[in-house]
């Protein structure tokens, strides 16, 4: 994650959290008063009264709008306390909790999304704002890691090959590709692997600190995973 991942995915998360509770509320209202009209029942297309009276709204009578508001709260909390910089496996381990929470709110909010506009017809903005910040969430906590592919004239080491499947093994994206010194200096975290050293962090490329100066959760944890690779004997 980007050192701006967090105040984003908690800005996220508050927008969530607060469409849920509205959606909530304008439900109950539904529910309490058939005459209640909510200030988003702008047309006959455009009406969250129609999404939140239809089968689509609730789950066994519960509504999914309290799915949401639970889905948020979690969200706010591991971000808030977990993605600390203070502390990268702390970090790493939210970073990886929040991707999954944005993995099954991505599916949900995508399901959703299709029943309000090709099965029902209609669209809710407050329902809307819910599908946009859930979408971001999974955009910002979303990483990958990248290593230049071979065709540029590196070695095929097998240093490399093990931390890829590392990588992999543990939900970790990897991609070969090739990218540049810019790419290199924009980058969250750097390391470089051999034989000898294993995973070696790289702070700073050329005059840039890469990141916030330190070693970064992915490679903290990469290297910690060779390493207890290697004591295993390379067996796993």
């Amino acid at each position: 994650m980007t050192k701006y991942a967090r105040p984003l995915i908690l800005a996220l998360a508050l927008l969530a959290l607060g469409a849920s509770i509205t959606a909530l509320y304008v439900h109950y209202q539904i529910l309490k008063d058939p005459t209640y009209t909510s200030f988003c029942d702008i047309n006959e297309t455009v009406s969250c009264e129609a999404v939140l009276e239809s089968p689509y709204a609730t789950v066994r009578g519960v509504p999914v709008a309290a799915g949401g508001a639970i889905w948020s709260t979690l969200v706010l909390l591991i971000a808030a306390f977990g993605l600390r910089r203070d502390n990268t496996d702390a970090n790493a381990a939210a970073a990886g909790y929040i991707f999954v929470l944005a993995t099954v709110g991505l599916s949900a909010v995508l399901y959703l999304g299709y029943a309000s506009f090709f099965v029902i017809g209609k669209m809710c903005p407050i329902c809307l704002t819910m599908y946009v910040s859930v979408i971001g969430v999974f955009l910002v906590s979303g990483g990958e890691l990248r290593t230049p592919a071979l065709d540029v004239g590196i070695l095929d080491g097998i240093t490399r090959a093990f931390v890829l499947r590392l990588a992999r093994e543990h939900g970790v994206a990897c991609r070969e590709t090739r990218f540049s010194p810019a790419d290199l200096r924009a980058a969250d975290e750097v390391f470089v692997t051999s034989a000898t050293r294993f995973v070696l962090p790289v702070t700073r490329v050329d005059d840039v600190v890469i990141g916030d100066g330190r070693p970064g959760p992915i490679t903290r944890r990469l290297g910690a995973w060779l390493d207890e690779l290697a004591r295993a004997g390379g067996s796993r």
